[in-house]
């Protein structure tokens, strides 16, 4: 029997015991008064039996009542579940948010790059029309390794329709191809907490023809959006996009 349940079982199988219990008292008290029960010994055992058979059959209504309510709130959630989808867009206007890989760990404050650099922003919407809520960036990580949050980590929440995007900027000086995941969190209509990890790799090179340094990113998949409840740590779900100790193996100069 589903875990879920037990409570709504024991519940059921106690009230039958008692109500047994008590008819089998009733038979003991009368008989020691030698009170006369009507009915023969066959009807109170048939009557017992139709206790318990009916104990049983109130489980098994219950159970089915709860589980086709579960099973409307999870179609619901479906429904409205958003999804987020990723674009990388070369563009000189400003973006919404900044990442920057600092020596303390990733900030959200202050390095406004796109005056030494030409960005490569990471536009960000909902692709199923359905709206986002409480939309921050929770955590990034770096050639498999969690980069710690800085003192100026302080991601603000948004919301997106499905007319609306946001756009972000990674900053991180190295001329080095990097992995790097970040992790997105949101919520749906009804309160529904989930996440998305984004996964891109980032490089920097001097741009042909000019003294200013280009970003280059270039998304890999992405997957479904995961519950919250079902997370996983941001190094173990870098498992699931490459090969995790080359990449390790890199990481030895991330602070």
């Amino acid at each position: 029997m589903n875990r879920k349940y037990v409570k709504e079982a024991i519940g059921c199988m106690m009230i039958s015991v008692v109500i047994v219990l008590l008819l089998l008292g009733m038979v003991a008290v009368f008989e020691y008064l030698e009170i006369h029960v009507p009915g023969s010994r066959e009807m109170w055992i048939g009557l017992i039996g139709a206790v318990l058979g009916g104990a049983f059959t109130l489980i098994g209504v219950l159970i089915t009542l709860y589980h086709q309510k579960e099973s409307n709130e999870e179609n619901r959630r479906l429904e409205y579940m958003p999804i987020l989808g990723f674009e990388a867009i070369m563009s000189e206007t400003d973006p919404e948010l900044i990442l920057t890989i600092t020596e303390e760990g990733v900030i959200t404050s202050g390095f406004f790059c796109l005056k030494q650099k030409i960005c490569s922003q990471i536009e960000i919407k909902t692709i199923n029309h359905n709206c986002v809520f409480d939309f921050q960036i929770e955590g990034c990580a770096v050639n498999g390794k969690k980069i710690a949050s800085g003192s100026a980590f302080y991601p603000a929440k948004r919301r997106l329709t499905d007319k609306e995007a946001t756009s972000i900027v990674f900053d991180y000086d190295i001329n080095t191809n990097v992995f790097c995941l970040l992790r997105i969190s949101y919520k749906d209509v009804f309160g529904a907490s989930y996440y998305q990890d984004l996964p891109f790799t980032y490089a920097e090179t001097i741009y042909d023809g000019e003294d200013r340094v280009r970003q280059i990113v270039e998304l890999r998949d992405v997957k479904a959006p995961t519950l919250q409840k079902d997370a996983k740590d941001l190094e173990e779900a870098v498992k699931d996009y490459l090969d995790y100790k080359v990449f390790c193996e890199a990481s030895s100069y991330i602070s």
